[in-house]
C-alpha cells in the first residue's frame, strides 16, 4: 500500500485521536507513508445546536462512512460514543485499540470536591443520562445546555458561572486540560454511555488488507467489553426506543462485571442493575439483565 489516509473530525480532540491511531500503526509499520484528512460532519456545522434537539443519527460519522464507502479514505476514526449502532451497508467495525478511562468526570475551575458545592449548583452538560444520574444525587441541581466540542466547552467553563461541566474522563486526559478541577465517577455509582473511553475503527467491509493491517494495534479485551455493551443497548432499545441508557462492561480478575442503567426521558423512573460471572457466560448474562429489566415493565416507560 502506498499510502493509507485516516479520516477523521477536526476539532483538537479527534485529531488527538486519529493521530494516536496513526502512531500505533507507525509503531507497527514504520515505513508507511500515512496521513489523516480532516472531515466535516453535520455535527460540526451544527456544533452550536443542542445536541437533545438534532437527530443524532450518523450526526458525527455520516460524512465520513460516505468518504470510506468511496474509497477516498481507508478507515475513518470515531469517538466511540457517536458510532451508530446500526452501520451503513458495506461498513464494519475493525475494532478497538485498548480503551481509557470510561469513567465521568466532574470539572470545575471553582470546586475541588464535590462536598463543597453549593445548595444549588448550576452544571452544564447537554447529555440526558448525565443529568439524570447528577439530579439523582444532588436534586437541586440546576443545568445549562453545553454545545461545541470538547475545548470549546472547557473555554465556556471557564468564562460562566458555571459551578461546573460533566463529561467523559478520557476526553480529560487526552486533551491535558490545565488548571481545573477533576472528579471522577465510578462506573457503577455514575453509569456511562456505551463505548465511553474508547476509539472506534471504522473500515470497508469488504477491505482485508486493512483489517489485517489493524490486527496488531487492537484490544481483544475493549473489543469484547465494548461489543457487548453495543449489545446491551441494541436489545434494550429494542424493547422501547424512548429509553435513556448507559452500560459498562469490564474485565477483572478474568471475571466479567456488568452495569446498566436505564430511565424514561423525565428521570422517572430509572432502575440500575449488575451482573457479574466468567467471560465466557457474557451472553447469557446480558439476557438475564435485559429479561429483568423487562421484568420491570420499562418497554411501557
Amino acid at each position: 500500500m502506498d499510502e493509507l489516509i485516516i479520516g477523521t473530525r477536526g476539532d483538537r480532540l479527534s485529531i488527538w485521536q486519529a493521530n494516536h491511531i496513526k502512531q500505533l500503526l507507525k509503531h507497527h509499520y514504520p515505513d508507511m507513508n500515512i496521513r489523516m484528512k480532516i472531515i466535516k460532519t453535520r455535527g460540526d456545522q451544527l456544533s452550536e445546536y443542542p445536541l437533545s434537539n438534532l437527530d443524532r443519527k450518523g450526526l458525527f460519522t455520516a460524512e465520513l462512512e460516505h468518504q470510506l464507502l468511496n474509497n477516498q479514505i481507508q478507515m475513518a476514526v470515531h469517538n466511540a460514543l457517536n458510532i451508530d449502532i446500526s452501520l451503513a451497508p458495506g461498513l464494519t467495525l475493525a475494532g478497538y485499540p485498548k480503551r481509557q478511562s470510561a469513567e465521568e468526570a466532574f470539572v470545575s475551575y471553582k470546586w475541588a470536591e464535590l462536598d463543597e458545592l453549593p445548595p444549588s449548583p448550576v452544571i452544564a452538560t447537554s447529555n440526558i443520562l448525565r443529568r439524570i444520574q447528577f439530579h439523582q444525587k444532588y436534586p437541586k441541581t440546576r443545568f445549562v445546555g453545553l454545545q461545541g466540542h470538547f475545548n470549546s466547552r472547557i473555554f465556556k467553563l471557564k468564562n460562566q458561572k458555571w459551578d461546573g461541566l460533566i463529561t467523559e474522563y478520557a476526553n480529560v486526559e487526552r486533551t491535558s486540560v490545565q488548571k481545573v478541577h477533576v472528579i471522577t465517577f465510578d462506573v457503577e455509582s455514575f453509569v456511562p454511555s456505551i463505548g465511553q473511553g474508547a476509539i472506534g475503527i471504522e473500515i470497508s467491509t469488504y477491505n482485508d488488507e486493512i483489517r489485517e493491517l489493524l490486527e496488531p494495534i487492537l484490544d481483544k479485551e475493549t473489543n469484547i467489553c465494548v461489543s457487548l455493551e453495543r449489545k446491551i443497548y441494541r436489545d434494550l432499545f429494542r424493547l422501547n426506543d424512548r429509553l435513556i441508557i448507559g452500560a459498562n462492561v469490564r474485565m477483572e480478575d478474568n471475571t466479567i462485571k456488568i452495569v446498566v442503567f436505564v430511565a424514561s426521558p423525565e428521570g422517572k423512573p430509572s432502575l440500575k442493575k449488575t451482573k457479574k460471572g466468567k467471560p465466557e457466560e457474557a451472553d447469557k448474562l446480558i439476557t438475564a439483565l435485559v429479561d429483568a429489566f423487562k421484568a420491570e415493565n420499562v418497554a411501557d416507560w
